[in-house]
């Protein structure tokens, strides 16, 4: 007989392999001639299942009854990961992997990655880059509307910043594990969730696009978009402190490209020479290592 955390174990078990195959508790049910409710018990570890119910469980994920068992705990540091991981749920497994192979695996840095506050030409300049390169040109902000169903406007609005950081997060990590050469426009705000900025730092090649805090207002007010600055009589000097903050996390970035007095055309064609120049001197680094 099983143990009631054997029963805990096995239902964590099931159930993961279910929902690694994207199949429902009712097609698991109808696949193994088990109750989709008696199964619903099983992955909660409130049945005790007999031998038959196991075998038809396995031979419905092509698998041996051994395999469809838990396997034994094991001691050192890998078995602690393991019962750690037992307690999760299957979308955090699925998070954890990715930062786990992010993390771990190497990665080419293909994708260029523009940071700046709003108003630095991450938009204007990232389009003309990618153009100048034959890459496609992604917002990450796109990307974080389209996940939550919502403008980003009124993500902000509903939900608060450390929400939008969240899905922002999701959305940077799997678009970095394709690791599909790109020129991608990050969030002004990205430099502040620590994790979010490691991942850039580390798998992507990052480029600041500075400019003065006069510079900036000017832009964004010129775009007829003042948020998140509008009402607000001391608009320039918030926005000073903004930049002053954030300006030893964007000095973390390989390149820094300022953005005042020179015209568009030109400054791509200035950053695509010192993103040759620092690929051909890593390039060289790998060769002489």
């Amino acid at each position: 007989m099983l143990s009631r955390m054997d029963h805990q174990q096995l239902g964590l078990r099931i159930r993961r392999l279910r929902q690694e195959r994207n199949w429902s508790v009712l097609a698991l049910a109808s696949g193994a001639s088990l109750s989709a409710r008696y199964l619903t018990e099983v992955e909660a570890g409130r049945a005790n299942p007999s031998l038959k119910a196991l075998d038809q469980i396995a031979e419905a994920f092509e698998l041996s009854l051994l395999e469809l068992l838990p396997k034994q705990r094991r001691s050192g540091p890998r078995a602690a990961i393991e019962r750690i991981l037992e307690r999760r749920s299957f979308a955090e497994l699925e998070a954890l992997a990715r930062e786990l192979e992010l993390r771990f695996e190497p990665r080419r840095r293909q994708v260029i990655a523009l940071l700046g506050l709003r108003g630095a030409g991450k938009s204007a300049l990232g389009n003309l880059l990618a153009q100048r390169l034959g890459l496609p040109f992604v917002e990450l902000d796109d990307l974080v509307a389209q996940q939550a169903g919502l403008p980003v406007a009124e993500l902000f609005s509903l939900y608060g910043e450390a929400y939008y950081r969240q899905i922002e997060h999701v959305c940077l990590a799997k678009l970095l594990l394709e690791d599909r050469p790109m020129v991608l426009a990050t969030g002004g705000g990205v430099v502040e969730h620590l994790q979010s900025y490691d991942l850039l730092l580390r798998c992507a090649l990052t480029v600041w696009l500075s400019a003065g805090a006069e510079t900036l207002w000017a832009r964004v007010v010129a775009q007829g978009d003042p948020r998140p600055m509008a009402g607000r009589e001391t608009a320039l000097a918030q926005l000073r402190l903004l930049l002053l903050r954030r300006e030893a996390l964007y000095k973390k970035a390989q390149l820094k490209l300022g953005t005042e007095g020179a015209e568009p055309n030109r400054l791509v064609a200035q950053l695509v020479e010192e993103i040759q120049w620092l690929r051909a001197d890593k390039a060289q680094l790998r060769q002489e290592a």
